[in-house]
C-alpha cells in the first residue's frame, strides 16, 4: 500500500555547532488516502494544497534573547521551532508518524 500522508513541518534549532544548524520536524496530521497503485497515490498527493499561516518563534519570547531581553542567537534553546509552519505531503509505504523519532545531534 502507498499512503498519502500530510505533515505539519517546522524548522527546529539543533545547536550552535558550525555556526548553528537546524533540522526539519514533521508532526503527522492526517492520511489523505491509501492506494495499491503508486501512480494513483502521487496523483492524489499533487491535488492537495494545504496552507498554514502559523509562525513559530522558538519556545516563546524568552528563546533567543539575553538576560536583558536583547536578541542573541547564543541563547537559542535546542529543539525550538523557528519560522513559518509548512505542510509536507509524502507518499510512503507506511502509515504516517511524527519524525524524527529522536532529536538529531551534531556529529
Amino acid at each position: 500500500m502507498y499512503y498519502v500522508n500530510l505533515y505539519q513541518t517546522t524548522k527546529c534549532y539543533g545547536g550552535p555547532e558550525e555556526g548553528g544548524w537546524f533540522y526539519e520536524e514533521g508532526v503527522y496530521h492526517s492520511c489523505e488516502g491509501a492506494y495499491s497503485n503508486k501512480d494513483e497515490a502521487w496523483a492524489k498527493a499533487r491535488r492537495i494544497h494545504p496552507t498554514s499561516e502559523r509562525q513559530h518563534m522558538g519556545y516563546g519570547p524568552h528563546d533567543g534573547v539575553d538576560p536583558e531581553g536583547n536578541g542573541d542567537d547564543r541563547y537559542l534553546l535546542r529543539g525550538g521551532a523557528w519560522g513559518r509552519e509548512k505542510f509536507a505531503i509524502k507518499v510512503q509505504e507506511h502509515p504516517g508518524e511524527n519524525y524524527p523519532q529522536q532529536r538529531p545531534h551534531y556529529e
